[in-house]
């Protein structure tokens, strides 16, 4: 999953190690866990600085 404009990286792994856990307890299975993961990391990047969902 590509984010249509990068500006800033800050938080990307803290989003995708926030969000994959979520989805996994949800009872995703472990490739809809990282789309679910990515999707969420490919927003964050898109802004300046870390944000809240």
């Amino acid at each position: 999953m590509e984010a249509e404009k990068v500006v800033n990286t800050t938080g990307a792994r803290d989003t995708v190690t926030t969000f994959y856990p979520v989805a996994f307890v949800g009872g995703k299975p472990k490739v809809e866990c990282l789309r679910f993961a990515a999707a969420a990391a490919s927003l964050c990047v898109q802004k300046v600085g870390a944000m809240n969902f």
